[in-house]
């Protein structure tokens, strides 16, 4: 897990480098396609890791009681990265709110803030904990802690290609 939250920290350090390049008129910008701004993107991220950090407290209140992972789990959660890692674009879980668009300050302190309490339950996952289903996706079902971590990761992953082709777009 931990080679999986130092990813976590260098992949959203890189997305606050790239927009902080970006004017908030630009960080705004809604595409004339119905997409969603940069701004909009990272409010997604937002959301979903608030959601699971929020999940996540929930369930270590009652750790003894989950039930433990197996191999449906860990198919579901390496079917879930490769979907994330393809270029298939995905509707959002309709149990997410639609994503604000803030200005750029707004938004990249409220993901510093949701991304600190998120790594805080991350990197203190007790070890009775680790094969335990911590948290429910939407589409895969329950995760334990590692799967869940890699899910984020990956889901960040997937919406910094939507990020860098809305700056690239900017750039034409």
């Amino acid at each position: 897990m931990d080679k999986t939250i130092s990813k976590m920290y260098q992949d959203k350090a890189a997305i606050v480098a790239k927009v902080n390049e970006l004017s908030d008129d630009e960080f705004m910008f809604v595409p004339e396609d119905g997409g969603w701004s940069v701004s909009q993107v990272i409010n997604h991220i937002i959301i979903s890791e608030f959601g699971t950090t929020r999940y996540m407290s929930k369930k270590l209140l009652g750790l003894p009681d989950l039930p433990s992972t197996g191999v449906k789990n860990n198919f579901n959660a390496k079917a879930l990265k490769i979907a994330l890692k393809s270029n298939k674009k995905f509707k959002a879980p309709k149990v997410l709110p639609d994503p604000n668009n803030d200005t750029k300050e707004i938004t990249l302190n409220k993901w510093e803030k949701v991304r600190k309490g998120l790594m805080a339950i991350l990197e203190t996952m007790p070890p009775e904990a680790t094969k335990k289903a911590i948290f429910k996706h939407p589409v895969a079902g329950y995760l334990n802690p590692e799967q869940t971590a890699g899910f984020l990761q990956t889901h960040v992953v997937h919406h910094t290609k939507q990020i860098d082709n809305l700056i690239n777009a900017f750039k034409k």
